[in-house]
């Protein structure tokens, strides 16, 4: 594995960690 597709793979890790924390918390504002 190349230091590209590591630094790759932890950006997609990043943000799939931030939009499913975003998408929770965007979930419980409109449960309320």
């Amino acid at each position: 594995m190349c230091l590209a597709q590591v630094f790759y793979i932890v950006i997609i890790l990043f943000s799939s960690i931030f939009l499913f924390s975003s998408f929770r918390n965007f979930d419980a504002t409109f449960r309320c």
